[in-house]
């Protein structure tokens, strides 16, 4: 395995979830505009070198417009594929 660990914070169900995140993440997945503005309005704030990746243009444009990192526009829209691709891009941009 790579060893590589993540931890699933839910953000959005229906109706915006208030969810303050503790801790730093090398990489944060978004699957939709209104989970990164929900997670904005929670006060988050992602770690400056970390990657965001979403699953869709108008996530990647909400992305784009709220923060500082890069962020990458995955090919993949269904959930695991998204995921998995995700994983293996960060893995790669960070050359594990």
């Amino acid at each position: 395995g790579s060893g590589l660990q993540f931890t699933e914070i839910e953000v959005y169900k229906n109706t915006p979830i208030e969810k303050f995140v503790s801790g730093m993440f090398d990489a944060y997945l978004f699957f939709s505009p209104s989970g990164i503005d929900n997670f904005k309005a929670s006060g988050n704030f992602p770690n400056p070198s970390s990657l965001i990746l979403a699953n869709e243009n108008s996530t990647a444009r909400a992305a784009w417009r709220v923060f500082t990192n890069k962020v990458y526009l995955s090919p993949e829209q269904e959930e695991l594929s998204f995921v998995q691709h995700s994983v293996a891009h960060w893995l790669e941009e960070n050359n594990k």
